[in-house]
């Protein structure tokens, strides 16, 4: 079974009011050992819960990037050494604006809220 499907039940048990736990119990007698960690399970709820709709893992690509790779090709360029690769990274992150990068730290603010919030006690003992 795909992440995506498991994800799929994970969130129809979400939906019919399952806890993480209990989707773990129905889970694992089905998927032995190719059942999704608690911790996994509990991630997805999480998300659900957040008012996450799909399952799919969001794309990490951009049209920059898009643009970017594909004028390399039509260029022929050929990175012949570590150092043509690095240079040609270092080159792409200091041609993104600030906010590209304020705005990745906004998209965590809910994360380390929660870390602050719970003084460090956020993790299940």
């Amino acid at each position: 079974m795909e992440k995506s499907e498991k994800r799929a039940v994970i969130k129809y048990f979400y939906l019919k009011g399952l806890t993480p736990f209990q989707i773990k119990e129905e889970l694992d007698p089905t998927l032995k050992d190719s059942s999704p960690s608690y911790s996994t399970i509990k991630q997805w709820v999480s998300e659900f819960k957040k008012g996450r709709t799909t399952f799919r893992t969001p794309c990490h690509t951009t049209p920059e990037m898009i643009g970017k790779i594909h004028m390399m090709v039509m260029e022929d360029r050929r990175l012949k050494s570590n150092r043509e690769v690095i240079d040609a990274v270092n080159e792409y992150f200091e041609g993104l604006d600030e906010s590209h990068y304020k705005n990745g730290i906004t998209a965590l603010e809910h994360r380390y809220e929660k870390c602050i919030n719970f003084n460090g006690e956020y993790v299940e003992k």
